[in-house]
């Protein structure tokens, strides 16, 4: 009989690496465990004043008193407005978008949910970092 790799038989490997990839893969907790829902209170706090950013292709600053500003690559800069609606950051720009979300938070990272649509990942910077 030859030994095997690590010691183990091949039943013994075989199971030892499936639970090595569940761990690896499973046994931190998941992007969407790690976020929580963010209350009208919690995504105020955390808005305002700030820039919420892909890191490449757009932010949208949320000056206080409201003011939107959003800068999209290829496009010249827009304003609007955003507010807080109960547990949700409603965002208003005039012929372009007036919806309101869910926001996800873990850190700086963001996520804002609307219904069934894939959430749309983003990260808070202060306002003075591009």
């Amino acid at each position: 009989m030859r030994p095997s790799t690590l010691g183990l038989s091949p039943s013994r490997l075989d199971g030892a690496l499936l639970i090595a990839a569940l761990l690896t893969c499973c046994g931190s907790a998941s992007w969407a465990d790690q976020f929580h829902r963010l209350s009208g209170a919690q995504i105020r706090t955390q808005f305002t004043g700030k820039v919420l950013t892909d890191g490449t292709h757009w932010r949208e600053a949320y000056a206080p008193g409201g003011k939107l500003l959003v800068e999209e690559m290829g496009r010249a800069a827009s304003s609007g407005s955003w507010r807080i609606d109960g547990d949700q950051l409603c965002k208003m720009r005039p012929s372009v978008l007036d919806n309101c979300y869910e926001v996800w938070g873990a850190g700086d990272s963001i996520e804002i949910r609307l219904g069934d649509f894939p959430p749309l990942k983003a990260f808070l910077h202060p306002s003075n970092r591009k």
